[in-house]
């Protein structure tokens, strides 16, 4: 969870600042004058990954930065609630899968990261899961990031006959829409939701034979409790917050 103070006295129905973080046009990563000024202070106890100039940028635990927004078109603060990835090894390999079918190692990792998993045609079904146990009732999110092998936008199936590939909750396919949100230089993250019905948290993405020829890759899979996407939390051997 991240939080802005200001030591500058508050009045009972009066707004002592509207702070605009574009900037503009151009990424912070430090608090703006305008609050420095104000004896402003910025707090956050995890690393944030945050969109900047096409590119995933990591910063440090208390660093202050903006997010660039592709609908809004300009940069801006995105504050979030704590969050934490239960995917392990996030941007790991086929073997770092719970479980696989029909993936490789990719040859070339999308960029930033260390590692990215390879789907191939439609020839035949393909998956890559994290797996796990998840609590029925519960709303999970998740997150991927995709670049196709056309360098087209992806489209996340409702069907296993639709889009490209779709995003996978306790071993069901989402139907509902996903949210596609262009990063830079062709990479893609999409996410999306579902309630948990059956406990076991395999979660990650799946291409069926029904869906396009296409193929692509994929990294950073984030899953995570909630109904959105909060930014990237890179993993390792454990979960990570």
């Amino acid at each position: 969870m991240s939080c802005i103070h200001s030591s500058a006295k508050l009045r009972a129905a009066t707004t002592v600042g509207n702070f605009d973080f574009t900037n503009n046009g151009a990424p912070l990563t430090g608090l703006p004058t305008i609050i420095t000024a104000l004896n402003g202070t910025y707090t956050r106890n995890s690393v944030k990954n945050v969109v900047q100039n096409g590119a995933l940028v990591s910063l440090s635990a208390n660093q202050f930065g903006t997010s660039y927004d592709p609908v809004a078109g300009m940069y801006g603060y995105v504050p979030e609630p704590a969050a934490t990835n239960l995917a392990t090894n996030s941007d790991g390999t086929v073997a770092q899968l719970g479980s696989s079918s029909n993936v490789s190692n990719a040859a070339t990792p999308i960029s930033g990261f260390s590692n990215s998993i390879q789907f191939g045609d439609n020839s035949v079904t393909r998956t890559a899961y994290k797996g796990g146990s998840s609590s029925i009732g519960t709303v999970y999110t998740v997150s991927v990031f995709v670049q196709m092998d056309d360098n087209s936008a992806p489209v996340v199936g409702t069907s296993n006959s639709t889009g490209d590939f779709s995003l996978v909750t306790d071993n069901v396919l989402h139907t509902s829409s996903a949210l596609v949100r262009h990063i830079g230089s062709n990479i893609y993250r999409v996410s999306s939701s579902r309630t948990a019905t059956n406990g076991t948290q395999t979660c990650g993405v799946v291409k069926y034979t029904g869906q396009s020829s296409k193929g692509f890759r994929i990294t950073g899979i984030q899953v995570e409790t909630g109904n959105r996407a909060t930014s990237y939390i890179a993993t390792t051997g454990s979960t990570a917050s």
